[in-house]
């Protein structure tokens, strides 16, 4: 396997959990407008995209194979927890 081929494979690896990050932050920003406003886009990201590759990769490791549905599962979970947690931060 080439360098390419191991960066697309990361990539998309690593895609799901971004996407869910970015719109868990888009969608909560648009639904709760003004409820957080001290904490940057960017930090709320972040921290969702980490607790998500987490999980993905505790799947991987745990099942042997990438794309698992539980681990998908996990994972939005995992990330609706943890911006539970920066809305509560904010009150």
């Amino acid at each position: 396997m080439g360098m390419a081929d191991l960066l697309f494979h990361v990539l998309g690896f690593a895609a799901p959990a971004l996407a869910l990050s970015l719109g868990m932050v888009g969608v909560c920003r648009m639904v709760w407008r003004k409820s957080c406003p001290r904490h940057s886009l960017i930090a709320q990201a972040a921290t969702l995209f980490i607790a998500s590759l987490t999980v993905l990769l505790a799947g991987l490791w745990l099942t042997g194979h990438d794309g698992r549905l539980g681990t998908y599962a996990a994972m939005a979970l995992t990330c609706a927890t943890c911006q539970y947690g920066w809305l509560r931060k904010c009150k």
